[in-house]
């Protein structure tokens, strides 16, 4: 395709190429690359059954573009815009996502969305006994935002649930549960809610004198940090919680080590067997960040409060 266009006086013709390619001159032609803005999705973080959301693009889209999803979704149609978006069925739940790609299938923008209640297998969870009759709970969903509230659950009387939430990270839940003077047994559980509702009972754990653990400890410094985060495994720590299971295989001990930020986004990640892992922070900004270490073995996650500073 063929332009004229004046410049310095001069014409000029203005052949449009492929995109990929970069801008050129020969004789009194101008070949150049054309600028290229990505689309952007407009729409809902949560889809529940039954309930379809309208997604568009506001600026920038063409004819050539097509909406794309994950299997959990379905669209009211793939070349207009806007469309609709509405669950597979009415079981499905999940993480799932709405695409936009071009006329040769290449993916340009992704929006990320969740799907009906929350799946009660998506948490982690630390019990923490501090004495015999106090405990610390925390639970954790990782990257979903999408829940607005949990609900923990006791089921026998006594028992009392009290909420603490310092520099609480949404989704994040934690209480401090004290056992009754009989200091008997009992399951915990908790629901997690959405816009589409709550999900069923979670089973967390056993409360009582012979449950409840203390996570595994992880050396961190420097904390406040500006640059490089040093993450320190206790092998012999692991090793021993290996013993206590009555396990083996040190080979197959995989640890894993994830710094959240305060909206739940996972900002570095890492596996490891043992020793010393680095995160280079110096591109966060000043604050507060949350770092979880899955240790490989059947023990809660270990978590800790870190500060950048530069």
């Amino acid at each position: 395709m063929q332009e004229n266009i004046s410049q310095n006086g001069g014409a000029y013709g203005v052949y449009l190429h492929a995109y990929d390619q970069s801008p050129y001159y020969t004789g009194n032609r101008r070949y150049y690359k054309k600028n290229v803005t990505s689309p952007v999705i407009n729409g809902f973080n949560v889809i529940c059954s039954g309930s379809p959301k309208p997604f568009s693009v506001t600026s920038n889209w063409k004819s050539c573009y097509s909406w794309d999803k994950s299997s959990n979704l379905s669209l009211s149609s793939t070349t207009t815009n806007p469309t609709t978006v509405s669950a597979a069925t009415t079981s499905s739940t999940g993480k799932g996502w709405i695409s936009i790609k071009n006329n040769n299938g290449t993916e340009l923008v992704r929006y990320d969305v969740w799907v009906g209640k929350p799946n009660s297998s998506d948490f982690d969870v630390a019990i923490l006994k501090k004495t015999m009759t106090q405990y610390a709970c925390d639970v954790f969903a990782d990257n979903y935002s999408y829940i607005d509230l949990f609900d923990w659950y006791i089921p026998y009387s006594g028992w009392t649930i009290t909420e603490r939430k310092p520099n609480m990270i949404a989704p994040m839940d934690r209480v401090n549960i004290t056992a009754p003077s009989s200091i008997a047994e009992t399951a915990l559980y908790i629901l997690a809610h959405n816009t589409c509702g709550w999900c069923s009972d979670i089973y967390l754990g056993m409360l009582g004198p012979n449950w409840g653990y203390t996570p595994i400890p992880a050396l961190t410094y420097p904390n406040p940090v500006s640059d490089i985060l040093n993450i320190e495994i206790d092998e012999v720590a692991i090793l021993q919680e290996k013993d206590n299971q009555q396990t083996d295989a040190r080979a197959d001990i995989t640890n894993e080590i994830r710094l959240y930020d305060e909206q739940g986004n996972v900002l570095r990640q890492a596996k490891t067997k043992f020793g010393i892992v680095q995160f280079n922070v110096s591109s966060l900004p000043n604050g507060i960040y949350y770092l979880h270490v899955f240790y490989g073995v059947n023990t809660p996650p270990s978590m800790q409060q870190i500060v950048v500073e530069h």
